[in-house]
């Protein structure tokens, strides 16, 4: 993020904030907008419902939801939170406006490719958009778009080293 120049970014399912809040710490010159609905899913057709005691987690949205408030008044110059669903949060973003999008939210196929979707056209040329390292173990099925490779996947720890051979960088149509 710091080497690229970016400076406004998205992650979308944001849960308890860690990439979120390292973010902040590492890239002084980020402004970045937090996305999740922070609520149960009962209906999704994923591997998630987020309810709690599922998988293990306790899945407490309010708990999670309030300390990211708390994070974002802490930092209100350069960071927010969109509580709701990821489609509905990028119709709030022109499309060619953010540098990055981290993309770690529903981790159903028909989600991912929703989000993919619906975020890919808000990067601008010479930015990113990157998935969490649950996305993408769909089998033989691929994911939309020039920029989605599922085997390429990135790390929470890698984000803040965006850039350069990453074949997740959206290209100007110059160099396609």
């Amino acid at each position: 993020v710091n080497n690229n120049g970016w400076t406004k970014g998205v992650e979308v399912g944001v849960y308890a904030g860690r990439t979120f809040r390292q973010l902040l710490v590492l890239c002084p010159d980020l402004d970045i907008t937090g996305v999740d609905l922070y609520e149960p899913q009962p209906e999704n057709s994923g591997p998630e419902k987020w309810l709690p005691g599922e998988n293990g987690h306790a899945w407490d949205h309010e708990r999670n939801y309030n300390s990211m408030l708390a994070v974002c008044e802490k930092f209100s110059h350069r960071a927010r939170i969109i509580k709701d669903y990821s489609v509905n949060a990028a119709k709030q973003f022109e499309n060619n406006s953010i540098d990055f999008v981290f993309i770690d939210a529903d981790h159903s196929y028909k989600g991912v490719c929703e989000d993919i979707d619906a975020w890919s056209p808000k990067v601008r040329a010479g930015g990113m958009t990157c998935h969490g390292p649950r996305i993408g173990c769909f089998g033989s099925r691929s994911l939309p778009g020039d920029d989605c490779d599922p085997l390429a996947l990135l790390s929470d720890e890698r984000i803040g080293e965006l850039g350069g051979t990453n074949p997740h960088r959206r290209r100007s149509a110059g160099d396609r």
